[in-house]
């Protein structure tokens, strides 16, 4: 009797786990693509927009986490930079605006009651996660026979060679 009861109890308290990473990153470059076609969005902001809802969707773990938090910081960010038409477009729109519901003791994705998930343009891969492209310089072949090699000159404190960056999050690695 214990064991079934800690079965039941595990069943429910797994059904409404957070998202793993694949699948966070998957609903939200859907949501983010659909966002983009309907709000009209431009390649910058889609990566934005795309990173906006990554955060929220892998931060929703429990039905309180819904609206909490989370989902306030990301209505102040996105407010940030969609314009007046944009904004109110999004307001009108609830399954972008709540983008996950809870019904019947699980997550909802409210985008599919509008899309159901069939394949559409794509804005392409995100942009940040290209190789980043050397400067025409460091292309050419005798580039590296004629500058220095001494790569920890560039290391100290207050001295960050121009490379130095953490590419998934864009912001410099201190």
């Amino acid at each position: 009797m214990k064991r079934l009861i800690l079965m039941v109890a595990m069943a429910i308290a797994f059904r409404a786990t957070a998202m793993d990473r694949r699948e966070a990153r998957a609903e939200a470059r859907y949501l983010t693509d659909r966002m983009a076609y309907e709000l009209g969005l431009s390649p910058r902001e889609y990566d934005r927009m795309y990173e906006i809802n990554y955060r929220y969707l892998r931060g929703v773990n429990t039905y309180d986490d819904l609206y909490a938090s989370r989902w306030r910081n990301r209505n102040i960010a996105l407010r940030a930079f969609f314009s007046d038409r944009q904004w109110q477009l999004y307001l009108g729109a609830d399954y972008f605006y709540r983008p996950l519901s809870w019904r019947d003791g699980a997550f909802v994705r409210n985008v599919y009651a509008r899309h159901p998930r069939r394949p559409m343009p794509s804005y392409g891969e995100l942009r940040r996660y290209h190789r980043p492209v050397a400067p025409r310089c460091e292309r050419r072949r005798d580039w590296y026979r004629h500058h220095d090699h001494d790569f920890d000159r560039h290391r100290g404190p207050g001295r960050h060679h121009h490379h130095d960056r953490d590419w998934f999050s864009m912001e410099p690695i201190l």
